[in-house]
């Protein structure tokens, strides 16, 4: 695009080339559009290894791949959840990361859902003792490393009994509407 190779047809068909390789590859209306290219095909994985904590750390930054949630049950906390999702991408891949990942931290666990799957850690020690000291080794960048800043916050809360009385549920409340989607990025 730098070059302005994307105003020719040459260029455009590269550039719909790599998108029909990337990702979830093309729209409906790209392939309808440009029925002769197709992506190329991904090698199906056989085994899959958490390589260093960082690439983790990464990971879960990158995207909305990772996700830290105060769940609430109508007006009552309900708990805290660190969640990895990510789509299946067809190269049978999926289930093993995520169930690396079970391996890699020794907590959680996974669910498999339409064209998606989950790794999920909910248990509060599991969070306390395992998650958030990793995260605090591992540190997440970008705005994701606000919400975890949040999430850490009520923890704490949790762990001190705050949750438990009408004005720690309202703190706590308060402070999970400013996290993920809530969250203004004029803030970072």
């Amino acid at each position: 695009m730098k070059e302005k190779r994307h105003l020719t047809p040459e260029g455009l068909l590269e550039i719909v080339k790599l998108k029909a390789s990337l990702n979830l590859g093309l729209t409906d209306t790209l392939k309808l559009a440009f029925p002769y290219i197709s992506g190329t095909s991904r090698p199906l994985v056989e085994n899959q290894q958490i390589a260093h904590s960082q690439w983790v750390a990464g990971f879960t930054s990158g995207g909305e791949a990772g996700h830290f949630q105060v769940t609430f049950s109508g007006n009552r906390y309900k708990g805290l959840a660190f969640k990895i999702n990510q789509h299946d991408r067809g190269a049978g891949g999926l289930e093993l990361l995520m169930r690396s990942l079970i391996e890699y931290w020794g907590c959680g666990y996974y669910y498999p859902s339409q064209r998606r799957g989950d790794f999920k850690v909910t248990k509060f020690s599991h969070i306390i003792e395992i998650i958030i000291p990793f995260f605090k080794d591992n540190p997440i960048l970008g705005v994701k490393a606000l919400d975890f800043e949040d999430w850490c916050l009520v923890a704490k809360k949790v762990e001190a009994g705050v949750h438990k009385t009408p004005e720690g549920m309202i703190e706590i409340e308060n402070r999970k509407s400013r996290m993920n989607t809530g969250r203004k990025y004029l803030e970072f």
